[in-house]
């Protein structure tokens, strides 16, 4: 037990000792200290002392030198503490002296760099102008704003193709000209305008709010000129860029309006009208206008089968097959039981050289009204064909065999294992087929390979 606290001298010669001991000393040195202490009366710790460098004891020579002047207590010198705990500073190597005091001579001093004068940024030339440009073509822009406000268009459409030509990178200045346009009821420029906006804020990455409005302004275009759809579809794009509740009240009206428009349209009585100047063109050989009219009576009476089919005549006599099949279909899809119908479904499935559909579609209307003249001269005729095996080009039949094996029906058959079976038995001996065309199901099954060009006669 101590009941006075005395600095102990130093404990090592710094000649007699090499710097991993010495860091082992300092750490017992201190250890030590920090034990003596922390086990004194507190009379004791209290006590000053006369030391120049401890006043205080090591605990608060240590927070002083973390805290700084402590309330009450000298200031300690670190070069002095520093001698106290390892000896002469001078005697230290070198790196150990730039590791405490960053530099070897500790008397010296830092030279203090001197202070750099104000330098002003230098602003590339090309930027400077490209930032004069863009203010220049804000103040075009407020300019357009008010004149456009006067309701002076024309002006207000000067000032913001001035401003597009100085910054053409911001969709904005387009989307203003847009406004005036609509407001001036020129709708046809103020959609181009509003399109060419658009494509200027995706390629410079504008807001989607901007965007979106720029497709609503282009939907209320397509309002005033009465084209709905286009403006329902300009709505839902603008709402995919930036939902707005005023826009998705604006689509909603505008889906109410064409549905009223369109039920006030369909007229049975003005469809007949129609369809009576339709056969009038027709018989008279003027194809395209009896197209014309054949579709004015759709449009009154759009599930009405016999119009559809009288529309797929006067398409298929202006050569447009693809058209024409696409009304046979809605008119089978609306009767099924419209046998003339799939006789003109077979038809046009040999204008598209797939016998093997058409004869599909004449058994289908002879399975509805077997006494029908046209499905069962029809089927005979495919048939015929089929069987006559005509000369074809060896490029003409593997181009058609190709386009037979995308066919799904084809397919299905070709997977069927009983017809695998009996292909592979009609390659071993050919006089089978007459066996396997007795039945039925397997007849039509080989017709159908023939006539898509799977199967040859002969072969």
């Amino acid at each position: 037990n101590c009941n006075k606290y005395t600095p102990s001298p130093a404990p090592f010669s710094r000649a007699t000792i090499d710097d991993d001991q010495l860091l082992k000393v300092q750490k017992r040195y201190k250890k030590r200290e920090r034990h003596i202490y922390h086990n004194m009366p507190m009379e004791s710790k209290e006590a000053e002392w006369d030391d120049e460098t401890h006043e205080g004891g090591p605990e608060q020579t240590q927070r002083r030198t973390t805290f700084g002047r402590m309330s009450g207590i000298r200031e300690v010198d670190p070069e002095a503490e520093q001698r106290r705990m390892f000896g002469r500073i001078e005697d230290l190597p070198e790196e150990e002296q730039r590791r405490m005091f960053g530099r070897v001579n500790i008397n010296e001093t830092k030279e203090a760099e001197p202070e750099d004068d104000h330098v002003e940024a230098v602003i590339d030339p090309l930027e400077q102008k490209r930032r004069q440009e863009q203010e220049e073509a804000i103040e075009a822009k407020e300019r357009g704003n008010t004149l456009y406000k006067a309701k002076k268009f024309d002006e207000a459409i000067a000032a913001y193709d001035e401003a597009i030509a100085l910054d053409p990178t911001n969709m904005t200045f387009l989307s203003n000209k847009a406004a005036v346009y609509l407001t001036s009821k020129q709708y046809d420029e103020c959609i181009t305008t509003c399109n060419e906006a658009v494509e200027v804020g995706k390629k410079n990455r504008a807001p989607f709010e901007d965007r979106s409005k720029a497709l609503f302004r282009c939907a209320k275009a397509y309002q005033k000129k009465g084209d709905l759809a286009n403006a329902i579809k300009m709505c839902k794009d603008a709402q995919l860029e930036f939902y707005d509740a005023a826009t998705q009240r604006f689509m909603k009206a505008m889906e109410l309006e064409k549905l009223q428009i369109e039920n006030a349209y369909e007229n049975e009585e003005r469809a007949e009208e129609a369809k009576q100047r339709g056969n009038t063109h027709f018989r008279a050989k003027e194809w395209q206008q009896a197209t014309e009219a054949y579709q004015n009576a759709m449009k009154r009476a759009p599930k009405n089968a016999a119009i559809r089919y009288n529309l797929c005549a006067a398409l298929c006599k202006i050569k447009d097959i693809k058209g024409a099949m696409r009304e046979i279909e809605v008119a089978l899809d609306l009767d099924p039981n419209y046998v003339k119908a799939w006789a003109r479904k077979a038809d046009i499935n040999i204008l598209m050289n797939e016998k093997h559909r058409a004869m599909e579609c004449y058994r289908k209307g002879l399975n509805i009204d077997p006494s029908n003249t046209e499905c069962r001269e029809g089927l005979q005729r495919v048939e015929s064909q089929v069987l006559a095996s005509p000369n074809v080009t060896e490029k003409e039949r593997k181009e058609k065999t190709a386009k037979a094996m995308a066919d799904p029906e084809i397919q299905a058959i070709l997977k069927d294992p009983n017809m695998r079976a009996i292909l592979r038995n009609l390659t071993v001996n050919p006089g089978a087929a007459h066996a396997a065309m007795m039945q039925p199901s397997i007849k039509i099954k080989i017709e159908k390979l023939m006539a898509a060009g799977v199967l040859h006669n002969g072969k």
